[in-house]
């Protein structure tokens, strides 16, 4: 698995000493379904051990899915033919541990979970997979030995760690589920600073993917089963459902979380002190994509940089929480906890636009690849392997689809998606951000549906694969229930090397149905080609636009009015905000009841998520504010560029119309003024920085306000810089308290109107309107200079921004 490419000897691969990115035609399979057991079906665990390869199964995946009381699929036709009832009363579930031996490119099953009375009284395997497996030396160890983490069901008595010294005799070290009730498995396994971490997973009642402790652990000494818990629940948000993946970077331990409320966090630790260790939150909100970053499966360190994968549950589609379809992403986070969009969807952050480095939409551009399931360095080279759920569309239930994958489906066929896009993908890239494809078709076949593990060995990069459609598998021709032996399913594995064992072309391949190629080279793929790619380019844009298609006339405009609906929109139940403040609007007799208006504030732009994007807090209150008082929606003066990206996001479309944005065009809104619309507008056209200090405001709305003859509405919006402490430090805002929001008052305060001609009083030169926009301004800073005299937090947030010019005009004299 990923944790073990970190820890283990060798692990960084020598098997490439060329240096060159591995092509699909360097890789060759090692063994096929499932070992020869196609109930084999998850490649769960993989790691190095004494120069051999082992590797621990999932078996039964789809038995068990047909069974799952929560979140089962709604498959008018069940892909394989699986007994009825229970797999554990109807099947050989038990979990087994494979071994590889290089030398003699044998296979040999070294271990099989053994049968133990379940809590129902019934004979049950203890194990159905083995997850984690690292090489790791604790205290009781005269040598470094082989550690794996089971995977349990809510009958077994719960999950014991096993060790082996040898590779071949295991034995149980610890306590099922560490002595706590309703843990069935443990996801992440990581050595740092001389101990090993893990986090536990499995709740009873069936619940994928969440935990009674999200919490992770830490053992100095596993071989006595002696382990403690090195953070708070959830890093003390209950939203975190999850730890969900754990790596190491530098001098620091990360780990990502599941949050299907307001998207994964990422938090850090450097493990010193007393436990529990002192964490540090690196990202929130799922890195601003919200709830479409519900958890983080992959993570890798590569070149001074932390890349993770982010995806959506339930194969990038949870449909228990109706979140997706949607690709996963890959992002990378640098030791000073700035962060890139490597791979995935243009959006809006606190830090300004982002767009993803490769230059690839979600998913490799593939709305396919659901998860970003693991990467893997080999020879100087970051690989991520994807799930890819295109195989599924022959078995589900279409008229459950959302519309925009029946249009789809319906554009390009069902034959022609699996012919393009089944089977899992891998790219691999040299720099982290240009990424090429390795395979797109999951090694020529569709039913390797995802990568469950990448490990940097000696001899190669190893490809562990799920691939649960087998022994028998549904004749895709017929409408009832024929099954029919599958030769390629079952998990396979794959060596990737610029030169392969001779060893490997004398030995008969293992786990073929009779009648099939037992020669390794029969399997061999071309290179792809170097354009090859997915082809869908989710957010694509055409490249060549009408330049006026944001010039709305007043009857689109009175069109759009009838769909706004900020209301809807705020009570979505993830608004960051909530709970943390008393809202209100002052001296409101300011703000025009009926006719045109300019309202022109302050940009105190903090993130809020509504519709399961972000937007700035103060502008949505404050539009909510206008609507309240006049009785008929505000708008949001917006920058077209954010609309250019709508065109590439779509979700972001009906967002932006119910919130009454619109492209900000000089005409856009002389129109809506002319329409007697009162129309927010921000002047600074950036984040006010530092803490209630502003930037110059432009000239450039006081004319349109001078054009349309309508007065200007001066409001100063108080209160998220004290919510969250932000201060200005090398042109990066940081925050200060990240680990929980400040409690305190929010005020939208109205200034008297500004009637712009008087003030002119005749004169027209750029001089006189940018006089009147540095009045407008020095307006709302009176009003945050009275009101920092009866807010304590003003002056803390001030104060810790002096210390800030001060500590950096002491560096650089220093």
């Amino acid at each position: 698995m990923l944790e073990a490419d970190q820890n283990n000897p060798g692990q960084q691969g020598s098997g490439s000493p060329s240096g060159r990115l591995l092509t699909q035609d360097k890789f060759l399979p090692l063994s096929m379904r499932g070992f020869g057991d196609a109930w084999n079906a998850y490649l769960h665990g993989m790691t190095w051990f004494e120069n051999k390869l082992y590797c621990g199964t999932f078996r039964a995946n789809f038995c068990f899915l047909r069974v799952r009381k929560i979140g089962r699929p709604t498959w008018k036709r069940w892909p394989i033919n699986c007994p009825d009832g229970s797999p554990l009363e109807t099947l050989d579930c038990r979990a087994q541990i494979w071994q590889f031996n290089p030398l003699t490119a044998e296979w040999k099953n070294v271990y099989r979970a053994p049968i133990v009375k379940g809590k129902h009284g019934k004979d049950i395997a203890r194990e159905v997979a083995y997850r984690g497996m690292v090489t790791f030396q604790g205290k009781s160890d005269s040598k470094p030995v082989l550690y794996a983490t089971p995977f349990c069901t809510t009958q077994s008595p719960g999950p014991q760690f096993l060790r082996s010294e040898d590779g071949e005799n295991f034995e149980t070290c610890s306590e099922a589920g560490l002595g706590y009730e309703g843990i069935n498995s443990f996801r992440a396994l990581v050595i740092f600073k001389g101990k090993m971490y893990t986090s536990p997973i499995g709740m009873t009642g069936n619940i994928v993917n969440a935990s009674r402790y999200p919490i992770v652990f830490e053992s100095e000494d596993p071989a006595s089963g002696d382990w403690r818990m090195v953070s708070t629940p959830g890093f003390g948000d209950p939203n975190n459902a999850v730890v969900f993946n754990l790596q190491v970077l530098g001098d620091y331990l990360y780990a990502g979380t599941m949050n299907v409320v307001t998207g994964f966090q990422i938090w850090k630790t450097d493990a010193e002190g007393p436990a529990p260790y002192r964490w540090t939150k690196v990202i929130d909100f799922g890195a601003y994509r919200g709830k479409f970053n519900e958890g983080i499966a992959a993570m890798a360190a590569f070149k001074g940089a932390l890349y993770v994968g982010a995806s959506i549950q339930d194969g990038g589609y949870d449909r228990i929480n109706n979140i997706g379809p949607a690709g996963g992403e890959v992002i990378r986070i640098f030791p000073d906890d700035s962060w890139e969009l490597v791979m995935g969807t243009s959006r809006l952050t606190p830090d300004g636009l982002k767009t993803p480095l490769s230059d690839l939409s979600a998913g490799f551009d593939s709305i396919f690849n659901g998860y970003i399931w693991r990467m893997a360095v080999h020879d100087d080279h970051l690989y991520v392997g994807t799930l890819n759920w295109a195989k599924y569309l022959h078995y589900v239930n279409q008229d459950l689809w959302p519309d925009h994958v029946k249009k789809m489906v319906l554009e390009w066929g069902l034959d022609g998606i699996i012919e393009k896009h089944g089977g899992f993908d891998i790219w691999g890239t040299g720099d982290g951000k240009k990424f090429s494809p390795v395979t797109l078709s999951g090694f020529d076949n569709a039913y390797n549906c995802g990568v469950r593990q990448l490990v940097s060995t000696p001899l190669g990069l190893c490809v562990g694969t799920v691939n649960p459609f087998g022994p028998d598998i549904l004749r895709e021709d017929c409408e009832g229930e024929e099954y029919e032996p599958n030769p390629r399913g079952g998990t396979e594995v794959w060596l990737g090397a610029q030169e392969h064992p001779k060893v490997l072309r004398d030995r008969p391949l293992q786990g073929v149905l009779p009648g099939q190629p037992t020669d390794f080279r029969a399997y061999r793929l071309q290179k792809l080609p170097p354009d090859a790619g997915n082809g869908v380019k989710q957010d694509a844009v055409p490249e060549e636009l009408d330049p006026s298609r944001f010039e709305f006339t007043k009857a689109q405009l009175e069109k759009r009015a009838s769909v706004i609906d900020l209301r809807e929109m705020l009570s979505e139940r993830f608004a960051e905000a909530a709970g943390l403040f008393d809202l209100k609007a002052a001296c409101t007799e300011h703000l025009p009841k009926d006719g045109p208006t300019l309202v022109m504030g302050n940009n105190p732009a903090i993130p809020l998520f509504v519709g399961g994007t972000f937007v700035a807090a103060h502008a949505v209150y404050t539009l909510d504010a206008i609507t309240d008082l006049r009785n008929e929606p505000g708008w949001m003066m917006t920058p077209v560029k954010y609309f250019e990206l709508a065109e590439r996001m779509q979700s972001m479309i009906p967002l932006f119309d119910k919130l009454g944005y619109f492209p900000g065009s000089d005409s856009n809104t002389q129109r809506l003024l002319e329409m007697g619309k009162a129309v927010l507008c921000y002047p600074e056209e950036k984040p006010s920085r530092p803490p209630y200090r502003m930037h110059p405001f432009s000239s450039r709305f006081i004319k349109i306000a001078h054009s349309a003859g309508v007065p200007i509405t001066p409001v100063a919006f108080l209160g998220t810089h004290e919510s969250h402490l932000l201060v200005e430090h090398e042109n990066k805002n940081i925050l200060v308290n990240k680990r929980r929001r400040l409690r305190t008052d929010y005020v939208i305060e109205f200034l008297p109107p500004i009637d712009v001609a008087s003030e002119l009083n005749g004169k027209s030169s750029d001089e006189a309107f940018q006089k009147i926009a540095d009045d407008v301004r020095s307006k709302i800073e009176a009003v945050i200079e009275r009101e920092a005299e009866k807010r304590p937090l003003i002056t803390v947030a001030q104060h810790l921004q002096q210390r800030s010019i001060s500590v950096s005009k002491a560096e650089d004299e220093g």
